[in-house]
Order: C-alpha cells, then structure tokens, then sequence
C-alpha cells in the first residue's frame, strides 16, 4: 500500500521523464538522477538566500575536487557540517543538492560545505570514498586554521 501523498510526490517528480535507462547506459542514470535531485529539492526547497562560493580542493596527482560552501545570509554560523550528496556514488552532484543545503545553512544557522566527489562509473571505489575523505581532512584543516574554530559535523 502506498501513502497517497508519497505516491502524488513521486509522480509528479517523474512526470516528464522518459522510459527507464537500457542496462548499463549509466551516463542515462546519472542524468535521470540529476534531474530526480534537482526536481524534488527545488520543489520542496526553492531558492534561499545565501552565500555560496565553489572551492577547488586540491589532490596531488589527481583532479581537484569542488566544495560548494554555502553560509547562511544572517551570517550567525555555529557549526560546520560536511555534506556528501546523495546518488550511491554515481549521480547527484553540488547543483543538485544545492536547495537543500541552503535550506539545511539556513534552518540550522550552519556553514555546510557540499562535497563534488567523483562519480562511477567515470572512477571506480575506492575512489568516491577516498575524494570523501580527502574533503573531510581538507574541512577539517580550513576550521582548525580558522581565527574562530566551530564544532564540524560529517
């Protein structure tokens, strides 16, 4: 049995979508899962006012990884909170997740910093997870370095 307000949800989300991806066309999927993203958090979330600045995260040997730093637009920031989008490491991206974490920045008088990892299947695991932790440290350093450290949450 489905709740009739989860099910008009869902619906609506897929309204336009096309049939589901061929097996294995994951480029299909991440686009699908892009859209499914952005449709539901800027449904529910729209546009709230903010600062929002990208910053390159710097890898040896590898890509530079995109932080979007989002700062609530009261400026009254009690803690950091490190956010890895969702998309099972192979869609979802900083744009997609952007509404909900300016809404997440604001309802929680937060800085969220929403972590770009590399997606599948572009990379294989470890390396999502390494790119997660490598943000993780890089939070971590920019707050201890910081004049006024904040509790950070991953």
């Amino acid at each position: 049995m489905q709740d009739p307000e989860v099910y008009d949800v869902i619906t609506a989300l897929f309204a336009g979508a096309s049939e589901a991806p061929a097996r294995g066309d994951w480029m299909a999927r991440r686009q699908q899962s892009e859209g499914f993203y952005s449709a539901m958090f800027n449904t529910h979330f729209g546009h709230v006012d903010g600062l929002c600045e990208d910053m390159a995260v710097s890898q040896p040997e590898e890509a530079d990884l995109t932080c979007r730093v989002i700062t609530p637009a009261n400026g009254d920031v009690r803690r950091i909170i490190a956010y890895f989008h969702g998309g099972g490491f192979m869609g979802g991206s900083v744009d997609s997740h952007e509404a909900w974490c300016r809404w997440l920045a604001r309802e929680t008088n937060s800085q969220i910093v929403l972590v770009g990892y590399r997606l599948a299947p572009d990379v294989s695991a470890p390396i999502p997870q390494e790119d997660a932790y490598r943000a993780a440290v890089w939070i971590a350093k920019r707050n201890q370095a910081s004049a006024s450290p904040l509790p950070f949450v991953l």
